[in-house]
């Protein structure tokens, strides 16, 4: 899972990771499911003050928005 603008900055800037490139290989080849904010517009709008990390206010809302989508990954 990938989560958030923020984080989106750091790792997945189109130079470290870009989306095409060896996560996408893996994640087909290894058929896991991949959530990402950027196919979920509704996890993209919380801050990461870690660059990774969801911020404790935030973590409740998120988690509600994120489990549909990891019910649907799940049944897949």
């Amino acid at each position: 899972m990938e989560s958030t603008v923020r984080a989106a900055a750091f790792w997945n800037d189109g130079k470290l990771t870009p989306r095409a490139g060896p996560w996408t290989r893996l994640i087909r080849d290894s058929g896991a499911a991949n959530i990402t904010f950027e196919d979920h517009s509704e996890l993209a709008s919380f801050d990461c003050p870690e660059w990774s990390h969801v911020s404790g206010p935030d973590s409740t809302e998120f988690t509600k928005r994120l489990v549909p989508h990891l019910k649907t990954a799940l049944t897949k």
